[in-house]
């Protein structure tokens, strides 16, 4: 609960306890103590407590049983929460979860920009880009589809081929001297169609979480442009206001 100080004190505690949950400290099966307990157990009152278990109970990581107590579920359940706030990489975002990143497939190809991504990047229609589909996966399970689209000035396989494994888009731009430093992000919901259906292994028109995001350099030039396509039922953003 030390490494993210901005986070609402209730999502700190309930990611404490997915956390537990996850390494086999809390098992499946297993009851809760009592709410008076945690609370003096987290240092926190009992209000914050109760709006960390509401989170876990809605993500299916806990469950009530009526006059009996509160009772962890499925231990492999997986879940991410993140805030848009922070410009941080998918790869990064699942390792900072508990899981293990990976890509079950990756297509890359050079494409001329159409006139939408030439509005999008800024560049002359025709310009060659580097088009990156990937499947990217949290302990082997597909939870996000992207597409993404750079011109090839900033980077191109032939000449910056990606590491073997996972890797991280924002960390193979950084080295080749084109760090991405802010983000522009819309997010959408959409339905899942034959082709997001089989590389996320969803049901057809499945909910989905699309996120748009166009990223720029320090001088504001737009380096990249993705569309990611997340799993609903295992990511969910939010973010953090102040009045």
């Amino acid at each position: 609960m030390q490494r993210r100080r901005e986070k609402p004190l209730p999502y700190l505690v309930a990611q404490y306890l997915r956390e537990a949950v996850r390494q086999g400290k809390l098992r499946p099966g297993q009851r809760l103590p009592g709410e008076y307990q945690l609370a003096e157990q987290f240092n926190v009152s009992r209000a914050t407590l109760r709006a960390a278990i509401q989170m876990l109970l809605a993500h299916g990581v806990l469950e009530r049983r009526h006059g009996v107590g509160t009772f962890v579920t499925d231990s492999s359940l997986l879940s991410i929460e993140e805030g848009l706030e922070s410009l941080v990489s998918t790869t990064e975002i699942i390792r900072q979860h508990g899981y293990e990143p990976g890509t079950s497939q990756i297509r890359s190809e050079i494409i001329p920009a159409s006139s939408q991504l030439s509005e999008i990047l800024k560049v002359p229609t025709e310009t060659p880009l580097l088009h990156l589909s990937r499947t990217r996966t949290a302990n082997q399970k597909p939870v996000i589809q992207s597409e993404e689209y750079l011109p090839t000035s900033f980077l191109n396989f032939e000449t910056s081929p990606p590491r073997p494994g996972d890797w991280s888009l924002y960390e193979l731009l950084k080295s080749t001297g084109a760090p991405v430093v802010s983000a522009v992000c819309k997010v959408t919901a959409v339905a899942a169609d034959g082709n997001l259906s089989q590389e996320l292994k969803v049901p057809l028109h499945y909910p989905l979480l699309l996120l748009r995001q166009i990223h720029y350099s320090a001088e504001h030039v737009p380096v990249l442009y993705c569309e990611n396509y997340h799993n609903s039922s295992m990511i969910e953003f939010q973010v953090l206001r102040h009045s």
